[in-house]
């Protein structure tokens, strides 16, 4: 990966996209790719696109924004996938992506209230799809640390 991105960047790329199609990445791979890339090439580098196939997409994700990467893929509902990778499953849930990164102190831009009325869309007009996501079965915890937190003393 490491000379291929190299050699997209010699070959005047003005920035590279890495994804993870068939959704097989760990974040330990995700972690040491960045290390190695990012010394080199890091005002290239800039978006970062995971499918969930098991389920590690928001994990990948978590290791980048301490590493400069501030840009993802994703989809409402994780609707996706690929023709070449058979068995991967879509991409990474928006409305997951952005709950995640607005608890990790990010401010998106995005009002998650208004992102989960947009899948509800989606769902009554793709009634067969595949929808994908955790907020959408669990729904949106308020901004307040959860109280087995708060009870141990983590702000």
């Amino acid at each position: 990966m490491h000379e291929i991105v190299l050699k997209a960047i010699g070959a005047g790329a003005d920035t590279v996209a890495l994804g993870d199609t068939t959704g097989h990445a760990t974040p330990l791979h995700v972690g040491r790719l960045l290390d190695l890339l990012l010394p080199v090439a890091a005002a290239k580098v800039s978006s970062l696109h995971f499918h969930d196939t098991r389920g590690l997409a928001l994990a990948n994700t978590v290791v980048a924004p301490e590493r400069g990467i501030r840009e993802f893929d994703a989809s409402l509902a994780g609707l996706g996938g690929c023709p070449n990778a058979p068995g991967a499953t879509g991409n990474v849930a928006t409305e997951d992506l952005v709950d995640m990164l607005h608890s990790m102190g990010f401010e998106t831009g995005i009002d998650l209230q208004k992102l989960v009325a947009g899948r509800d869309i989606a769902k009554q007009a793709l009634p067969a799809a595949s929808l994908y996501g955790y907020i959408a079965r669990e729904g949106i915890l308020d901004d307040s640390i959860p109280q087995q937190l708060s009870a141990h003393g983590v702000q």
